[in-house]
C-alpha cells in the first residue's frame, strides 16, 4: 500500500493538500434523505456520484467504499448534481442501510471512508492517521538525511504538505482518539 493511499484517507490532509489525483477520498453522506423515502428515516443517506460510479447497481462506487456494500440503491439521479473540474457530471444517489449502526461517524457527521485495496475493508481514521505518522517517524529516524531533504521548504514540493500534516496531527489526533474512546 502506498502512503498516497493513506494520506488520501485522512480528510484533513486530502481536502487541503490533495497529491497527485487517483485515490478516493472520504465522502461525507448527507443524512436523513428527505425526499420520497423519508419513510425509512436514519438509514437513508445521499451522496454525490458519477454515472460511471453507478453502473451495474453502483458495483464501482461499492468497491471504492466497502460500506456501501451493504446498502440498498433506491434512486441515482433527477435530484441535485454537479460538475467536477475535469468536466465529470456527478447526481444524487440515494441509498438506504438496513442497519444504521453500519454508517461511519467522524468527529459526529456520517462518512463513507474509502477502501485500503480492491475489495479490501477501509480503515478508520485514526488508523491511517497513525500509520501517517508512524511512517514520517520511521524516516525521520533512520533516514535523517532523506528526512532533512522533504521537510527543506526552498527545495522539497512536499515540505509545506508534511508540516501542515503535523501540524493538523497536533489537534486531529486527540480528537480523534477521544472519538474513539468514548464512541461519540
Amino acid at each position: 500500500m502506498s502512503l498516497g493511499v493513506i494520506w488520501h484517507m485522512i480528510p484533513e490532509l486530502c481536502l487541503d493538500y490533495p497529491i497527485p489525483p487517483g485515490y478516493p477520498q472520504p465522502i461525507w453522506i448527507d443524512r436523513p434523505y428527505n425526499g420520497r423515502f423519508a419513510e425509512y428515516g436514519e438509514r437513508v443517506f445521499t451522496l454525490q456520484a458519477s454515472a460511471e460510479q453507478m453502473r451495474e447497481d453502483a458495483a464501482a462506487l461499492r468497491l471504492l467504499y466497502p460500506e456501501l456494500e451493504g446498502a440498498e440503491l433506491l434512486k441515482f439521479g433527477g435530484g441535485s448534481y454537479s460538475e467536477m473540474g475535469d468536466g465529470t457530471r456527478t447526481d444524487e444517489a440515494v441509498f438506504r442501510f438496513h442497519d444504521a449502526a453500519s454508517v461511519r461517524r467522524l468527529r459526529g457527521d456520517a462518512v463513507l471512508m474509502p477502501a485500503l485495496r480492491p475489495h479490501g475493508g477501509s480503515a478508520d481514521p485514526l488508523l491511517a492517521w497513525w500509520v501517517l505518522l508512524f511512517t514520517l517517524s520511521i524516516v525521520t529516524r533512520y533516514e535523517p538525511v532523506v528526512w532533512t531533504r522533504l521537510i527543506d521548504v526552498n527545495r522539497s514540493p512536499s515540505a509545506v504538505a508534511i508540516e501542515a500534516a503535523l501540524s493538523k496531527a497536533l489537534t486531529a489526533v486527540p480528537i480523534q482518539i477521544y472519538t474513539a474512546l468514548t464512541s461519540e
